[in-house]
């Protein structure tokens, strides 16, 4: 028996002409739907991850992960948020895949290559994700059918040389003034300009930017003599960040020294960020070296549910390690308060929570005919949060989406706001109620879709009477100063 993982629309054309002996499975509810729509059918793997499953293994797989970093800062500044989401994912996989092997008798596993592009094309994830495969003592096949490599790396080709661009453009001349100097730790153009708004005229405000001259480490020197371990994945990680370490510790120290210099020079006294400094740049090592400057550091909310859980959730774990610790002062839409986590983060001194009033009342007069219905994107079963799996939640926006389209409803104007990438790997990935919502479109004259950018214009614009959200995140604040009715899923 064969088991095979699929990953894209593409893999079809190879599906098709494998024998009936074979068992057909995906971590993506969109693939899934797809294949089953054509008669083949194809195992959510998004099934396994239960409520209850998630209850008792999210938050110990989380702990677990950051427990690679004891002991190094270093490694945890720069990782400690990059891989978790898939270190619990190829652990549900590791798992999981195992139960099936030992129940079906499976003697082939046929990877398809298309999965590449679903693991963010990470090199150092696909090659934990063989390893696993690999571990089971089973052939493995990997099959490379579809041309989505090519085309995606021209894409992320051009996206690096905007963003390079564009951050040349940015740069600005420092202004002899009586305001303070305050550098923004943002590449993102939509964080920029919301630090403007928020920090308005208090301050003189300049782009801080490196460019990132990290080394890439040869995975081949970590790969060897830790197969078979049942730490395989935790041993590959902590040995990939210790050479990364290893390997990059000059360019840290360089850039370290620089931004230090710089911070002297220009009588920086303020270091602020919109979206969580979390990616593997300079940005939470140089933050760090803020802290033990006493440059305050200002952080900012940008998303829905900060302050929302209990202490013991893993969102509000999330939160203390990609934002609170990062900042001196969070400014957050609602007032709540953060209690140091000390057996997990370094930093001593609390975080003081700052209240802010952004959205301004808003005023129009809204058609009680019209409904906007806001459908957002879910994680897949590699790279799964604690929310919701994408099965399960395919399965209420299909009942909402349904809703819409009963006879009950044939009078209103019913619209979609969509998100504006559309393409079939974004819908692959995270957005499996899309083909859905197109096919009741093309055959709903009250049924419309927008792919308009900015929420808040778009409801400006069509005075909807009620918005559907299917849970509390941005678009939840964007709204709520509108006269609207607005329904929440969860």
């Amino acid at each position: 028996m064969k088991l095979v993982i699929v990953s894209s629309f593409n893999d079809l054309r190879y599906v098709k002409n494998l024998g009936i002996d074979k068992i057909l499975v995906s971590g993506f509810t969109s693939v899934s739907n797809f294949f089953n729509k054509k008669k083949i059918y194809c195992y959510d793997l998004n099934k396994f991850h239960t409520n209850e499953l998630k209850k008792k293994n999210f938050l110990k797989l989380q702990k677990e992960y950051y427990d690679i970093f004891r002991n190094n800062e270093l490694c945890y500044l720069l990782f400690r948020n990059k891989y978790l989401f898939h270190f619990i994912g190829l652990n549900y996989l590791k798992d999981i895949v195992s139960k099936i092997i030992k129940n079906n008798n499976i003697n082939e596993i046929i990877l398809m290559g298309s999965i590449k592009n679903k693991l963010d094309s990470d090199p150092l994830i696909y090659e934990i994700f063989i390893g696993i495969l690999q571990n089971f003592k089973v052939k493995v096949n990997i099959v490379d059918k579809n041309k989505d490599n090519t085309q995606n790396q021209k894409k992320n080709l051009i996206s690096r040389v905007k963003n390079l661009i564009n951050e040349i453009i940015i740069k600005s001349e420092f202004k002899i003034t009586q305001k303070e100097n305050i550098f923004l730790f943002e590449k993102n153009k939509l964080g920029r300009k919301k630090l403007k708004l928020h920090l308005k005229d208090n301050y003189n405000l300049y782009d801080y930017y490196q460019i990132n001259q990290f080394s890439n480490i040869n995975l081949t020197k970590i790969k060897y003599n830790i197969r078979n371990s049942s730490s395989f994945i935790k041993i590959f990680l902590k040995r990939y960040f210790e050479e990364f370490i290893k390997l990059n510790k000059k360019v840290i120290n360089i850039e370290k020294k620089e931004f230090l210099k710089l911070v002297k020079k220009q009588n920086i006294k303020k270091i602020a960020w919109f979206f969580s400094p979390c990616e593997v740049n300079m940005f939470p090592i140089l933050i760090r070296e803020c802290f033990k400057k006493n440059i305050s550091v200002l952080g900012f909310q940008h998303g829905g549910t900060y302050g929302a859980f209990n202490d013991s959730n893993p969102n509000t774990l999330l939160n203390y390690v990609n934002d609170y610790e990062l900042c001196d002062i969070f400014h957050s839409y609602s007032k709540f308060k953060i209690i140091n986590k000390k057996k997990i983060f370094f930093k001593k001194q609390r975080t003081e929570v700052k209240q802010i009033n952004f959205f301004d009342n808003k005023y129009i007069q809204t058609q009680q005919n019209k409904i906007l219905y806001v459908p957002q994107i879910i994680n897949n079963f590699f790279y799964p949060k604690f929310s919701p799996n994408s099965l399960d939640f395919y399965n209420k926006q299909k009942e909402i989406t349904d809703v819409l389209n009963s006879s009950n409803l044939k009078n209103r104007e019913i619209l979609i706001k969509t998100y504006n990438d559309l393409s079939a790997d974004f819908i692959e990935k995270y957005y499996p109620i899309y083909p859905y919502l197109s096919f009741i479109k093309n055959n709903k004259k009250n049924f419309k879709i927008s792919q308009a950018k900015d929420l808040i214009e778009l409801v400006q614009k069509e005075k909807p009477g009620t918005i559907i959200l299917d849970y509390i995140s941005t678009p939840l604040w964007e709204i709520i100063k509108f006269p609207v009715n607005i329904l929440i899923l969860k």
